[in-house]
């Protein structure tokens, strides 16, 4: 990957050692043809891909639309065959297909996305048809475990992005129905070597990042969903980790990535981490938690919980290695983002058996204009001025929401505002300048 960042690097400067006659166009063709493309990506499949499933999908709901219109005078066989209809057609594409070694992405990507939606639409037809029998998150987990296959059949993406939000909404069915959510961990490792298989090529490519990302957004829903919550507010500490691990793996093993978009685990991260410390601003994060508070009976079960401690003990291990490991490189920065679960650690003791929430809260406060702070100057260090922006939008952010709903009068919220701004438009005016002068 940094040989990949190199020859990207020796790529933008040919044009300028042409220019100065160092080197001629034969030779700079030569050492483009030495080293190759760099992440060599077909544009056209990837458009015909998308389009391919947008194709799926508006036929998909035409063929319902069609159905919805003369349901009511079919007779029950004509109700069920129109109910198979889309998945023998939906298989019958994808046997032609495989036979015909179709390689081409928009086709398998269509295809199977078409044939994921035709066994959701049979499964709820023939429900309703028979009156079977059923709630939504038995017919989610059943639609979802008969897809699962079409990721490994046809070696598509989107139905496994599709299979990872779909389980992640069964979890959540599953929950509200007085179930248990764990069963989501087994299911989703279901989907993990096509990940590793397309991680492994090219971890920038367009499908490691559409699944990467998938994976963030859903274990983000997933891990609140499945913990049993018999100790209140662990899941301070639970998430802390969490996106702390996100920010660090791709730190270590993801940071080559060309272009911000293609660091999902760097963004996930600091986006959780700094959304998190915002609202574990506010006093009400920390009360009634702790031991004091443990929950029992009902529809809280104390032997389901030891998972939680489980996953809470596994998290925080991984996370404080992975700190101890980035503060040894002394990046300000990115330690900066790291500590959060120590400062979730050391807030939920106190507010866990000191029942101290001012302590915990004005801890958040300071690292949450700190992390501002940081921002702020680290961009203008590396003359970055969307990382500047962030830091002034973070300590706008926490000034407005601290003291709009304080006893302030009409002139001082203005001069907080007047504040805010002008701290926009200097650093702006300051790294433009900067700029200027680099060009």
């Amino acid at each position: 990957m940094k040989r990949n960042k190199g020859i990207a690097w020796l790529y933008n400067e040919l044009p300028v050692l042409i220019k100065q006659g160092i080197l001629s166009n034969e030779s700079a063709e030569k050492v483009r043809q030495y080293y190759g493309d760099i992440n060599p990506k077909n544009k056209a499949q990837i458009a015909l891909a998308i389009f391919g499933v947008v194709g799926a999908v508006c036929v998909g709901l035409g063929i319902i639309l069609l159905f919805a219109y003369n349901w009511d005078d079919l007779t029950r066989m004509q109700r069920t065959s129109l109910a198979f209809a889309p998945l023998l057609l939906s298989n019958a594409l994808l046997c032609w297909a495989i036979f015909k070694n179709k390689q081409s992405l928009a086709i398998r990507e269509g295809f199977s996305v078409f044939n994921m939606l035709a066994i959701g639409g049979a499964i709820a037809l023939i429900s309703q048809i028979y009156h079977l029998p059923g709630d939504i998150d038995s017919f989610l987990l059943t639609w979802m475990l008969l897809s699962i296959p079409l990721v490994y059949l046809m070696s598509a993406s989107l139905p496994a992005v599709l299979y990872l939000i779909g389980i992640t909404a069964w979890s959540a069915m599953s929950q509200i129905n007085g179930g248990h959510a764990l069963l989501f961990w087994p299911l989703v490792a279901l989907v993990f070597p096509h990940y590793l298989k397309h991680l492994s090529k090219d971890p920038y490519a367009s499908r490691p990042i559409w699944l990467s990302s998938a994976l963030c957004l859903c274990f983000s829903v997933a891990i609140g969903i499945s913990l049993e919550k018999v100790l209140p507010g662990l899941w301070i500490i639970v998430y802390s980790a969490f996106y702390c691990i996100l920010y660090l793996v791709s730190k270590f093993w993801f940071d080559d990535a060309p272009a911000t978009w293609q660091r999902p685990f760097r963004n996930y991260g600091i986006l959780g981490t700094t959304i998190l410390s915002y609202i574990f601003t506010y006093e009400w994060v920390w009360k009634s938690i702790g031991w004091n508070y443990y929950r029992i009976g009902g529809k809280f079960h104390a032997a389901a919980g030891i998972a939680d401690y489980l996953v809470a003990g596994t998290l925080v291990f991984i996370a404080i290695s992975l700190i101890v490991k980035m503060a040894k490189r002394k990046e300000l920065f990115e330690t900066s983002f790291s500590i959060m679960p120590i400062l979730a650690i050391i807030c939920y003791s106190f507010s866990g058996f000191g029942e101290n929430e001012f302590i915990s809260v004005w801890i958040y406060n300071l690292y949450v204009l700190y992390l501002g702070i940081v921002c702020v100057l680290s961009g203008l260090k590396e003359q970055q001025l969307g990382i500047t922006n962030i830091g002034i939008l973070i300590m706008g952010v926490l000034i407005f929401t601290r003291f709009l709903d304080a006893s302030l009068g009409i002139i001082e919220r203005g001069i907080i505002f007047i504040i805010i701004g002008a701290c926009f438009i200097i650093a702006n005016m300051f790294l433009s300048k900067k700029f200027e002068r680099k060009v």
